[in-house]
């Protein structure tokens, strides 16, 4: 399993023992493969993932399919298309993945924690756009010191109103190891009003002594109100 920069991955060991005391010992799952007028679904993935072929997934057994947003996911949506959704209209969206070879505990880690790892997605990004408004002649010691104190209001902001709009989990086998492994994927939103507004009031408690100073947090709410939160890793 991998921690993204952006994504965070890790099943916690708590989480898996509140899982564990709650619903005891996962019975043996057996083995499922798609019947022969289901053929394999293959997902786009990244490149490291090319040898993968997906032999389940959530309502397979039902004659299913995979959604598009998946796909799209699966590649870490680097288009931004799921913020396309007509679910997700007017919302901010983040998208958080893990996986692992156990099911239960992918379940546990969506219920658990990743609502958490989707608000640290939030923030580190927010924070690294902040940093990256400090080029050329804007990286002065007072402009330099706005940035810092929005960044560290807003790392202490809740950011509240995020709520879980998607998830879906496949199921892949490697054609070259055999291993098999799966995905969840997890799509969280938030009004984008909302955020606007959690942005403005982390910059409204930063003190901006000079003109040039207001132009730095001007140029962070600029860039804040047009961030793309995107999953990497996997």
């Amino acid at each position: 399993m991998r921690t993204g920069v952006v994504v965070v991955v890790v099943l916690m060991s708590a989480a898996a023992a509140v899982f564990t005391a709650c619903a005891g010992a996962p019975p043996e799952r057996p083995a499922v493969e798609p019947a022969a007028s289901q053929p394999a679904v293959p997902v786009t993935p990244p490149a490291i993932q090319r040898d993968k072929v997906t032999v389940d997934y959530r309502g397979a057994s039902l004659g299913g399919q995979v959604p598009e947003w998946v796909l799209w996911a699966s590649d870490g949506d680097p288009d931004n298309q799921i913020a396309g959704l007509a679910r997700v209209q007017g919302k901010k969206t983040i998208l958080v993945q893990n996986s692992g070879q156990d099911l239960d505990l992918l379940q546990a880690w969506v219920n658990l924690q990743a609502l958490s790892d989707a608000s640290v997605m939030v923030k580190t990004t927010v924070s690294t756009e902040a940093g990256a408004a400090l080029t050329g002649n804007k990286n002065t010691p007072g402009n330099r010191s706005a940035v810092e104190q929005f960044i560290n209001i807003f790392s202490e902001t809740e950011i509240s109103g995020l709520g879980r709009e998607l998830d879906f989990w496949v199921k892949e086998r490697s054609t070259s190891t055999g291993e098999e492994n799966y995905l969840y994927f997890v799509v969280f939103g938030i009004e984008e009003e909302n955020f606007n507004y959690l942005i403005a009031q982390a910059l409204g408690k930063v003190q901006a002594e000079t003109e040039e100073e207001q132009e730095i947090l001007d140029e962070i709410k600029d860039r804040a109100s047009r961030l793309r939160f995107r999953a990497t890793g996997e």
